[in-house]
């Protein structure tokens, strides 16, 4: 996961009607949530530094989860990925490297109509920054025409932003290596 982005995974409808037999909904749930634990272990592990690297202060350790997000009828997986910040911005955008030593939280969410929005929301000393991008034409025109809004919302929500960005794109690429892999696919 080191190096990686966050990539939201599109709404998948429900695989059990609402006429479904209450045990085929507990074998289902218990199914998922063993599934689900799985794979936050796995997201976790994958999140640990190569033990030469723990040294280094650019390849600092990373939290990475999911979460499901209810849209309309369907869930949508939301990847979340917090770290410390490394003291850079992403995009051009940005005014200037972002002091090192606050928190970055990054996420990812692709639903219709938006299509792919992704989003960086920094912390340092009590001051929050954020960063949006959209992938599709037109979206980071429509989110800009909505920045009051959006900033109110996100006031509201118990934290004063103090710039919100919102660009057209995808956000850079990290720049570090991707981590090596932890299975042997040779054998």
């Amino acid at each position: 996961m080191r190096g990686g982005l966050p990539q939201g995974q599109p709404p998948a409808a429900a695989s059990l009607g609402p006429a479904s037999a209450p045990a085929d909904l507990a074998a289902r749930l218990i199914e998922r949530t063993e599934a689900a634990l799985a794979r936050l272990v796995l997201l976790q592990a994958a999140s640990l530094p190569e033990a030469r690297d723990l040294g280094r202060p650019e390849l600092a350790p990373q939290t990475w989860m999911e979460l499901p997000v209810r849209i309309g009828q369907a869930t949508a997986m939301v990847p979340f990925q917090i770290g410390r910040d490394r003291g850079e911005d992403d995009g051009p955008a940005a005014r200037g490297p972002a002091p090192p030593g606050g928190w970055v939280m990054r996420f990812s969410l692709a639903a219709e109509p938006l299509g792919p929005v992704h989003a960086a929301v920094r912390w340092r000393d009590g001051h929050v920054r954020v960063q949006l991008w959209a992938e599709r034409d037109g979206i980071a025109a429509r989110l800009d025409e909505a920045r009051t809004a959006l900033s109110d919302a996100l006031e509201a929500s118990a934290f004063s932003v103090d710039q919100l960005t919102i660009l057209a794109g995808r956000p850079a690429e990290s720049g570090l290596p991707p981590a090596q892999p932890r299975l042997d696919r040779r054998t």
